[in-house]
C-alpha cells in the first residue's frame, strides 16, 4: 500500500499571511516512524520538512517560515497522505491529531474501491471487445450469405452471442453489488444496470447497504425504481396508459384487448431505434392480419421532428407521444431508462416479454398470436 498518494483526501492546510506557521498534534491509535510536511501546488508535491523516530512518533511539531503568499500544505505519514479529523486554528497555528487506526481503515476501504473500479473497467473493455468480435463475425457471414434463410441463421447466432455478452455483464454487476453492498462505487454501478437485474438481488443490496448510502441520491433513485416496478411484472396485467396520438386523439392501451401489442419506445434522434424500424415494419406487415398491433411511444420533445421521422421511416401503425422527453409518463410507468425498448403484451392485456430482438422477437409474437 506504500507509495500511493490520495491527494483528494489530504489534510489541506491553508497558509496564513503571518509569515510563521506551526503545525502540531499527536499520533494516536498506532505507531508510525515518519511524518513529513509538504507543499501542494497544482498536483506537484514538494517536501519541506520531516520527522523520523523508529520507536514511534508521539507528539509532532512542524515550524515553517512562510513568505506570506497563500499556499496549500499537507502532512504525510510515511508515503501516505493523511486525512484530518479535527483542525483547530489559531494565528499561525494549526492543530490536528492523526488517528492511525481510523486512517488505515479508511485507506483500506479506498483501496478496495479503487480495485473494484479497475476490475470493472477491465470487464467493460473485455465485454466491449466480445461484442465487437461478434459484430465483425456477423458482418463477414452476411457477405457470404446467398439466401434469406442463411441470413436469418446468421442473425439468430449474432443475437444469441449479443445476449450472452449482455448477460455476462449483468451477472458480473450483480455479483459485485451483492458482495459489496456497502461500497459506493458498487452501489452506483448497480443503479446503471438495476432495471436488468433480478429484483431480489436489488432488494438484497438495498437492505444491506450502509446508512450513509441510504441517505444518498442513488439509493433514492433505485428505491423509487423498485417501488415503481411493483406494478410492472410479467404474467400480470400491463399498466394501462393514455397518450396523445400523432393525429391528436387519445390512445389508451385497454382499447387493444384481444390483440397482441408490440409496445415500442423510441425517439427520432435515436439511431438504434430507427435502425430497428425496418424490422418492425416487416413483422407488422406479416402479422397484422393475425391480430398484431404496434404502438410506438416517442420520447421526443419536438413535434415536428417526431412527425418527420414517422413519415420518413414509414411507421404506418399507431404512434403516440406526450412530447415530454425523458419525463414521458408512459415511459416512466414502464420503467424505460433507454431506447429502443420493446414490450410484448398478449391478447388478455398481460405483460409477457421485453427487450427481445430479431428472430427471437418474431417467434414470441407468433407464440402469442397462436394462444
Amino acid at each position: 500500500m506504500r507509495n500511493i498518494f490520495f491527494l483528494s483526501i489530504a489534510i489541506i492546510l491553508f497558509g496564513c499571511n503571518t509569515g510563521n506557521l506551526t503545525f502540531k498534534g499527536k499520533v494516536v491509535n498506532g505507531k508510525i516512524s515518519k511524518l513529513y510536511l509538504a507543499e501542494l501546488n497544482g498536483g506537484k508535491v514538494t517536501r519541506l520538512d520531516s520527522i523520523t523516530n523508529n520507536n514511534g512518533i508521539g507528539d509532532y511539531v512542524f515550524k515553517l517560515n512562510n513568505s506570506g503568499d497563500k499556499k496549500y500544505y499537507a502532512i504525510f505519514i510515511d508515503d501516505y497522505l493523511i486525512p484530518a479529523h479535527e483542525l483547530k486554528v489559531a494565528t499561525g497555528l494549526y492543530e490536528s491529531d492523526i488517528d492511525l487506526e481510523a486512517y488505515l481503515k479508511r485507506e483500506e476501504l479506498r483501496m478496495h474501491s479503487y480495485n473494484l473500479e479497475r476490475n470493472f473497467e477491465k470487464v467493460v473493455i473485455d465485454n466491449y471487445k466480445k461484442g465487437g468480435t461478434a459484430r465483425k463475425a456477423y458482418k463477414a457471414k452476411l457477405e457470404n450469405c446467398k439466401t434469406e434463410t442463411q441470413r436469418q441463421i446468421a442473425k439468430k447466432q449474432y443475437d444469441s452471442e449479443r445476449k450472452q455478452v449482455n448477460d455476462e455483464m449483468i451477472a458480473y454487476v450483480t455479483e459485485m453489488a451483492r458482495q459489496n453492498p456497502r461500497n459506493e462505487f458498487a452501489f452506483r454501478t448497480m443503479y446503471t444496470y438495476s432495471t436488468q437485474m433480478d429484483v431480489s438481488d436489488v432488494e438484497y443490496v438495498l437492505e444491506n447497504t450502509s446508512k450513509e448510502i441510504k441517505k444518498g441520491f442513488y439509493y433514492k433513485l433505485i428505491n423509487d425504481k423498485l417501488s415503481a416496478s411493483a406494478h410492472l411484472k410479467f404474467g400480470q396485467a400491463a399498466p394501462n396508459f393514455k397518450v396523445p396520438s400523432l393525429g391528436g386523439e387519445d390512445i389508451e392501451l385497454r382499447q387493444f384487448k384481444g390483440k397482441v401489442v408490440l409496445l415500442d419506445f423510441w425517439a427520432s434522434w435515436c439511431k438504434p431505434c430507427r435502425a430497428l424500424t425496418p424490422h418492425l415494419k416487416t413483422i407488422y406487415q406479416k402479422h397484422k392480419k393475425q391480430g398484431l398491433e404496434v404502438i410506438s411511444i416517442s420520447i421526443d420533445t419536438n413535434a415536428a421532428e417526431w412527425e418527420k421521422a414517422v413519415k420518413e421511416d414509414g411507421m404506418n401503425w399507431i404512434n403516440g407521444s406526450s412530447l415530454g422527453g425523458n419525463q414521458c409518463p408512459v415511459a416512466k410507468k414502464y420503467m424505460v431508462s433507454a431506447v429502443p425498448h420493446v414490450y410484448l403484451i398478449d391478447k388478455k392485456g398481460v405483460l409477457r416479454a421485453e427487450k427481445l430482438h430479431g428472430e427471437e422477437l418474431e417467434e414470441m409474437i407468433k407464440t402469442l398470436l397462436n394462444e
